[in-house]
Protein backbone atom coordinates (compact mmCIF):
# COMPACT_ATOMS: atom_id res chain seq x y z
CA UNK A 1 0.00 0.00 0.00
CA UNK A 2 1.25 3.15 -0.70
CA UNK A 3 0.28 5.14 2.77
CA UNK A 4 1.94 3.32 4.94
CA UNK A 5 3.18 4.81 7.87
CA UNK A 6 6.43 5.44 7.08
CA UNK A 7 5.48 6.89 4.36
CA UNK A 8 2.82 9.49 5.12
CA UNK A 9 4.67 12.52 6.48
CA UNK A 10 6.65 12.28 3.26
CA UNK A 11 3.51 12.19 1.25
CA UNK A 12 1.75 15.36 3.09
CA UNK A 13 5.53 17.18 2.80
CA UNK A 14 4.22 17.35 -0.69
CA UNK A 15 0.78 18.13 -0.37
CA UNK A 16 1.23 20.75 2.46
CA UNK A 17 3.60 21.91 0.19
CA UNK A 18 1.60 21.99 -2.71
CA UNK A 19 -1.49 23.47 -0.38
CA UNK A 20 0.42 26.72 -0.16
CA UNK A 21 1.15 27.29 -3.75
CA UNK A 22 -2.73 26.82 -4.35
CA UNK A 23 -3.23 29.57 -1.89
CA UNK A 24 -1.13 31.58 -3.51
CA UNK A 25 -2.75 31.03 -6.68
CA UNK A 26 -5.68 32.60 -5.78
CA UNK A 27 -3.70 35.71 -4.08
CA UNK A 28 -2.37 36.07 -7.71
CA UNK A 29 -5.54 36.12 -9.09
CA UNK A 30 -7.12 38.52 -6.68
CA UNK A 31 -4.19 41.40 -7.27
CA UNK A 32 -5.46 43.93 -9.65
CA UNK A 33 -3.04 43.89 -11.79
CA UNK A 34 -2.11 40.27 -11.96
CA UNK A 35 -6.08 38.43 -12.18
CA UNK A 36 -4.46 34.70 -13.06
CA UNK A 37 -4.45 32.29 -10.55
CA UNK A 38 -8.07 30.75 -10.21
CA UNK A 39 -7.21 27.27 -10.75
CA UNK A 40 -5.58 27.08 -7.46
CA UNK A 41 -8.95 26.42 -5.97
CA UNK A 42 -9.55 23.39 -8.27
CA UNK A 43 -6.27 21.99 -7.25
CA UNK A 44 -7.81 22.82 -3.61
CA UNK A 45 -10.45 20.06 -4.45
CA UNK A 46 -8.86 17.99 -5.52
CA UNK A 47 -6.30 17.76 -2.48
CA UNK A 48 -9.82 17.99 -0.18
CA UNK A 49 -11.32 14.86 -1.89
CA UNK A 50 -7.60 12.59 -1.35
CA UNK A 51 -6.90 14.21 1.87
CA UNK A 52 -10.35 13.16 3.06
CA UNK A 53 -9.76 9.43 2.52
CA UNK A 54 -6.34 9.05 3.59
CA UNK A 55 -7.16 10.61 6.95
CA UNK A 56 -9.91 8.29 7.41
CA UNK A 57 -7.89 4.91 6.30
CA UNK A 58 -8.35 3.56 9.30
CA UNK A 59 -10.76 5.54 11.56
CA UNK A 60 -14.08 7.51 9.89
CA UNK A 61 -15.44 8.27 13.71
CA UNK A 62 -16.25 12.02 13.82
CA UNK A 63 -14.85 12.84 10.74
CA UNK A 64 -17.81 15.58 9.96
CA UNK A 65 -17.03 17.16 13.83
CA UNK A 66 -13.24 17.16 12.92
CA UNK A 67 -13.83 18.65 10.06
CA UNK A 68 -16.15 21.25 11.14
CA UNK A 69 -13.13 22.46 14.18
CA UNK A 70 -11.10 22.51 11.42
CA UNK A 71 -13.49 24.72 8.50
CA UNK A 72 -15.86 26.64 10.87
CA UNK A 73 -14.31 28.87 13.46
CA UNK A 74 -11.92 31.19 11.37
CA UNK A 75 -14.55 31.17 8.36
CA UNK A 76 -17.08 32.58 11.02
CA UNK A 77 -14.54 34.83 12.32
CA UNK A 78 -13.61 36.37 9.21
CA UNK A 79 -17.16 36.56 7.71
CA UNK A 80 -18.04 38.44 10.94
CA UNK A 81 -14.95 40.69 10.18
CA UNK A 82 -16.52 41.42 6.39
CA UNK A 83 -20.12 42.29 8.08
CA UNK A 84 -18.95 44.50 10.91
CA UNK A 85 -16.89 46.75 7.41
CA UNK A 86 -20.27 46.16 5.76
CA UNK A 87 -21.88 48.24 8.27
CA UNK A 88 -19.33 50.59 9.44
CA UNK A 89 -17.20 51.17 6.01
CA UNK A 90 -19.44 49.66 3.46
CA UNK A 91 -17.71 51.75 0.85
CA UNK A 92 -14.65 49.22 0.80
CA UNK A 93 -16.58 46.39 -0.39
CA UNK A 94 -17.93 45.86 -3.56
CA UNK A 95 -21.31 43.84 -3.64
CA UNK A 96 -21.63 43.20 -0.43
CA UNK A 97 -23.85 44.97 2.34
CA UNK A 98 -24.80 44.01 5.83
CA UNK A 99 -27.72 42.23 5.38
CA UNK A 100 -28.57 39.73 8.27
CA UNK A 101 -30.10 37.14 5.93
CA UNK A 102 -27.33 36.92 3.91
CA UNK A 103 -25.14 36.47 7.26
CA UNK A 104 -27.29 33.90 8.02
CA UNK A 105 -27.06 32.17 5.18
CA UNK A 106 -23.07 32.67 5.34
CA UNK A 107 -22.46 31.04 8.64
CA UNK A 108 -24.69 28.38 7.85
CA UNK A 109 -23.36 27.32 4.53
CA UNK A 110 -26.16 28.01 2.75
CA UNK A 111 -25.92 28.97 -1.17
CA UNK A 112 -27.30 32.06 -2.35
CA UNK A 113 -26.99 34.74 -5.21
CA UNK A 114 -25.31 37.63 -3.69
CA UNK A 115 -26.90 41.04 -4.79
CA UNK A 116 -26.61 39.64 -8.19
CA UNK A 117 -22.97 38.56 -8.56
CA UNK A 118 -23.77 34.94 -8.12
CA UNK A 119 -22.80 32.18 -6.05
CA UNK A 120 -21.01 34.27 -3.12
CA UNK A 121 -21.25 34.39 0.79
CA UNK A 122 -20.29 37.55 2.78
CA UNK A 123 -17.02 36.94 2.48
CA UNK A 124 -16.50 36.29 -0.82
CA UNK A 125 -13.93 33.35 -1.36
CA UNK A 126 -15.99 30.87 1.27
CA UNK A 127 -18.21 30.07 -1.81
CA UNK A 128 -15.40 27.36 -1.67
CA UNK A 129 -16.54 26.14 1.64
CA UNK A 130 -20.07 25.38 1.09
CA UNK A 131 -19.17 22.78 -1.80
CA UNK A 132 -16.22 21.94 1.23
CA UNK A 133 -18.94 21.05 3.45
CA UNK A 134 -21.75 19.56 1.13
CA UNK A 135 -18.94 17.07 0.12
CA UNK A 136 -18.35 16.49 4.10
CA UNK A 137 -21.29 15.91 4.86
CA UNK A 138 -21.73 13.33 1.38
CA UNK A 139 -18.53 11.64 3.08
CA UNK A 140 -19.55 11.44 6.50
CA UNK A 141 -22.74 9.58 5.64
CA UNK A 142 -21.01 7.52 2.92
CA UNK A 143 -18.10 6.88 5.90
CA UNK A 144 -21.44 5.80 8.08
CA UNK A 145 -22.75 2.96 5.32
CA UNK A 146 -19.48 1.02 4.37
CA UNK A 147 -15.81 2.67 5.24
CA UNK A 148 -14.34 0.56 2.63
CA UNK A 149 -16.39 1.90 -0.06
CA UNK A 150 -16.64 5.32 0.93
CA UNK A 151 -15.32 6.74 -1.68
CA UNK A 152 -17.31 4.79 -4.73
CA UNK A 153 -20.39 5.91 -2.04
CA UNK A 154 -19.45 9.79 -2.02
CA UNK A 155 -18.95 10.05 -5.96
CA UNK A 156 -22.12 8.13 -6.20
CA UNK A 157 -24.15 10.65 -4.21
CA UNK A 158 -22.39 13.27 -5.87
CA UNK A 159 -23.12 12.15 -9.71
CA UNK A 160 -26.61 11.52 -9.03
CA UNK A 161 -27.08 14.88 -6.86
CA UNK A 162 -25.88 16.35 -10.27
CA UNK A 163 -28.69 14.86 -12.15
CA UNK A 164 -31.22 15.24 -9.72
CA UNK A 165 -31.12 18.39 -8.50
CA UNK A 166 -29.99 19.94 -12.40
CA UNK A 167 -33.95 19.66 -13.03
CA UNK A 168 -35.03 21.62 -10.06
CA UNK A 169 -35.08 25.34 -10.25
CA UNK A 170 -33.22 26.95 -7.22
CA UNK A 171 -30.35 28.53 -6.20
CA UNK A 172 -28.78 25.92 -4.03
CA UNK A 173 -30.33 23.30 -6.59
CA UNK A 174 -28.41 25.06 -9.28
CA UNK A 175 -25.31 24.86 -6.72
CA UNK A 176 -24.55 21.69 -6.17
CA UNK A 177 -25.65 20.35 -9.57
CA UNK A 178 -21.96 22.21 -11.01
CA UNK A 179 -20.11 19.41 -12.54
CA UNK A 180 -17.02 21.19 -9.94
CA UNK A 181 -18.31 19.05 -7.75
CA UNK A 182 -16.61 16.45 -9.24
CA UNK A 183 -13.56 17.78 -8.46
CA UNK A 184 -13.42 15.98 -5.23
CA UNK A 185 -14.20 12.65 -6.37
CA UNK A 186 -10.83 13.29 -8.48
CA UNK A 187 -9.23 13.33 -5.41
CA UNK A 188 -10.71 10.15 -4.39
CA UNK A 189 -9.93 8.20 -7.69
CA UNK A 190 -6.11 9.30 -7.16
CA UNK A 191 -6.08 8.08 -3.39
CA UNK A 192 -8.01 4.52 -4.74
CA UNK A 193 -5.31 4.45 -7.56
CA UNK A 194 -2.45 4.93 -5.67
CA UNK A 195 -3.80 2.55 -3.54
CA UNK A 196 -4.37 -0.27 -6.07
CA UNK A 197 -7.90 -0.22 -5.09
CA UNK A 198 -8.16 -1.34 -9.41
CA UNK A 199 -12.04 -1.79 -9.00
CA UNK A 200 -13.24 0.79 -6.97
CA UNK A 201 -10.70 3.32 -9.49
CA UNK A 202 -12.64 1.94 -12.39
CA UNK A 203 -16.00 2.29 -10.70
CA UNK A 204 -15.51 5.61 -9.58
CA UNK A 205 -14.00 7.03 -12.80
CA UNK A 206 -16.94 5.78 -14.65
CA UNK A 207 -19.21 7.19 -13.10
CA UNK A 208 -17.44 10.59 -12.94
CA UNK A 209 -16.57 10.14 -16.48
CA UNK A 210 -20.90 9.23 -17.18
CA UNK A 211 -21.59 12.14 -15.13
CA UNK A 212 -19.31 14.53 -16.76
CA UNK A 213 -20.41 13.00 -20.33
CA UNK A 214 -23.79 13.83 -19.72
CA UNK A 215 -23.54 17.16 -18.12
CA UNK A 216 -21.03 18.03 -20.50
CA UNK A 217 -20.31 22.08 -20.44
CA UNK A 218 -17.47 22.95 -23.16
CA UNK A 219 -14.73 25.30 -21.36
CA UNK A 220 -16.14 24.57 -17.76
CA UNK A 221 -13.63 24.53 -15.16
CA UNK A 222 -13.75 20.77 -14.29
CA UNK A 223 -12.79 19.81 -17.81
CA UNK A 224 -9.83 22.87 -18.13
CA UNK A 225 -8.28 22.94 -14.27
CA UNK A 226 -10.04 20.03 -12.38
CA UNK A 227 -8.24 17.55 -14.71
CA UNK A 228 -5.39 18.96 -14.58
CA UNK A 229 -5.32 19.57 -11.21
CA UNK A 230 -5.30 15.80 -10.51
CA UNK A 231 -2.53 14.96 -12.57
CA UNK A 232 -0.13 17.94 -10.54
CA UNK A 233 -1.87 16.92 -7.25
CA UNK A 234 -0.36 13.24 -8.31
CA UNK A 235 3.06 14.71 -9.09
CA UNK A 236 3.50 16.58 -5.68
CA UNK A 237 2.40 13.07 -3.96
CA UNK A 238 5.11 11.19 -5.65
CA UNK A 239 7.31 13.43 -5.19
CA UNK A 240 7.40 13.73 -1.42
CA UNK A 241 10.18 12.08 -1.01
CA UNK A 242 12.11 14.43 -3.12
CA UNK A 243 10.91 17.57 -1.12
CA UNK A 244 13.53 19.75 0.92
CA UNK A 245 11.40 19.16 4.46
CA UNK A 246 12.46 22.42 5.30
CA UNK A 247 10.36 23.39 8.96
CA UNK A 248 8.59 26.23 7.01
CA UNK A 249 6.87 23.51 5.31
CA UNK A 250 4.33 22.84 7.75
CA UNK A 251 3.76 26.55 8.47
CA UNK A 252 3.37 27.88 4.65
CA UNK A 253 0.60 24.71 4.50
CA UNK A 254 -0.86 25.10 7.72
CA UNK A 255 -1.30 28.88 7.12
CA UNK A 256 -2.52 27.87 3.54
CA UNK A 257 -6.25 28.24 4.70
CA UNK A 258 -5.84 31.49 6.18
CA UNK A 259 -4.07 32.51 3.49
CA UNK A 260 -7.48 31.59 1.59
CA UNK A 261 -10.10 33.58 3.52
CA UNK A 262 -8.32 36.69 4.14
CA UNK A 263 -5.97 37.92 1.33
CA UNK A 264 -8.82 39.43 -0.84
CA UNK A 265 -9.14 42.05 1.85
CA UNK A 266 -5.54 42.87 2.38
CA UNK A 267 -5.08 43.49 -1.17
CA UNK A 268 -7.99 45.67 -1.36
CA UNK A 269 -7.22 47.74 1.63
CA UNK A 270 -3.93 48.13 0.29
CA UNK A 271 -4.97 49.06 -3.35
CA UNK A 272 -7.06 51.85 -1.58
CA UNK A 273 -4.55 53.33 0.55
CA UNK A 274 -2.01 53.59 -2.07
CA UNK A 275 -3.52 52.65 -5.59
CA UNK A 276 0.06 51.39 -6.85
CA UNK A 277 -0.72 48.24 -9.11
CA UNK A 278 -1.47 50.64 -12.17
CA UNK A 279 0.84 52.98 -11.39
CA UNK A 280 2.70 54.69 -14.22
CA UNK A 281 5.78 53.67 -12.09
CA UNK A 282 7.05 49.95 -13.01
CA UNK A 283 9.14 50.22 -9.28
CA UNK A 284 5.53 51.19 -7.58
CA UNK A 285 3.10 48.72 -9.80
CA UNK A 286 6.08 45.74 -8.75
CA UNK A 287 6.05 47.03 -5.26
CA UNK A 288 2.06 46.59 -4.82
CA UNK A 289 2.61 43.32 -5.68
CA UNK A 290 5.55 42.29 -3.39
CA UNK A 291 3.58 44.07 -0.87
CA UNK A 292 0.30 42.80 -1.06
CA UNK A 293 2.52 38.99 -1.19
CA UNK A 294 4.25 39.51 1.45
CA UNK A 295 1.53 40.98 3.54
CA UNK A 296 -1.03 38.51 2.70
CA UNK A 297 1.41 35.73 3.79
CA UNK A 298 2.56 36.89 6.94
CA UNK A 299 -0.88 37.62 8.23
CA UNK A 300 -1.93 34.01 7.28
CA UNK A 301 0.61 33.08 8.90
CA UNK A 302 0.00 35.20 12.22
CA UNK A 303 -3.79 34.09 12.24
CA UNK A 304 -2.53 30.07 11.95
CA UNK A 305 -0.03 30.82 14.76
CA UNK A 306 -2.19 32.87 17.18
CA UNK A 307 -5.60 32.25 16.51
CA UNK A 308 -6.28 28.88 14.17
CA UNK A 309 -3.61 26.79 16.24
CA UNK A 310 -4.86 27.36 20.30
CA UNK A 311 -8.58 27.77 18.81
CA UNK A 312 -7.77 24.17 16.96
CA UNK A 313 -6.27 22.63 19.53
CA UNK A 314 -9.23 24.08 22.46
CA UNK A 315 -11.55 22.49 20.11
CA UNK A 316 -10.54 19.33 19.60
CA UNK A 317 -9.75 18.68 23.20
CA UNK A 318 -12.19 19.73 25.04
CA UNK A 319 -15.22 18.52 21.87
CA UNK A 320 -13.35 15.66 20.51
CA UNK A 321 -12.25 14.21 23.53
CA UNK A 322 -15.31 14.24 25.65
CA UNK A 323 -17.12 12.38 22.76
CA UNK A 324 -14.85 10.03 22.73
CA UNK A 325 -15.22 9.08 26.40
CA UNK A 326 -18.75 9.11 26.20
CA UNK A 327 -18.62 6.60 23.99
CA UNK A 328 -16.21 4.26 25.60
Amino acid sequence: MLMEKSSVTNKLNGLELLRFIAALAVVFYHIPSIGIGHFGVDVFFVISGFVMMLSTTKNTHQFLLKRIIRIVPLYWLATLGVFVIAIIMPSVLKSTDASLLDLIKSLLFIPFDKNGVGHQPVLAVGWTLNYEMYFYALFAFSCLVSTRYRGIITVGLVTANIFVLSSLESFVAETYSDLIALEFGLGIALYLLLNKEVFQTVLVVTLMGVSSFLNYEGGHRFFVFGLPSLFVVMLFILMGNGFYKSPLIPVLGGSSYALYLCHAYIIRVFDRLVDWFFNESATLAVSAVLISLFGSVMVSILLFKYFESPVLGYLRKNLLNKKLMKSV
